[in-house]
């Protein structure tokens, strides 16, 4: 496969893993009264790009899973589109 197909992909992964991560973290707090304003989403934006290390239901322990397992598929991402970009400039 082409560098630039695999750059464009990688990229393609980071921006849904972490709309994906976002999404179920947001709802997590929201399922858990944690929720909190948008303002200071805008002024603290990092709250919701770590891990989710809230403790939640045991019911929701699987989307918690899922919420961690996209923050580690978007370092991935990120760690292999910037292999693939200094690859395409050599």
């Amino acid at each position: 496969m082409d560098l630039h197909i695999l750059h464009t992909l990688t990229g393609f992964a980071i921006l849904l893993s972490i709309l994906g991560k976002l999404i179920i973290h947001m709802y997590l707090d929201y399922l858990h009264q944690r929720s909190i304003s948008l303002s200071s989403i805008v002024i603290a934006p990092f709250l919701y790009l770590g891990p989710y290390k809230s403790n939640v239901n045991r019911e929701y322990q699987t989307l918690k899973y899922i919420c961690n397992s996209f923050l580690v598929i978007t370092c991935i991402s990120l760690l292999l589109n910037v292999l693939f970009g200094v690859l395409l400039l050599y």
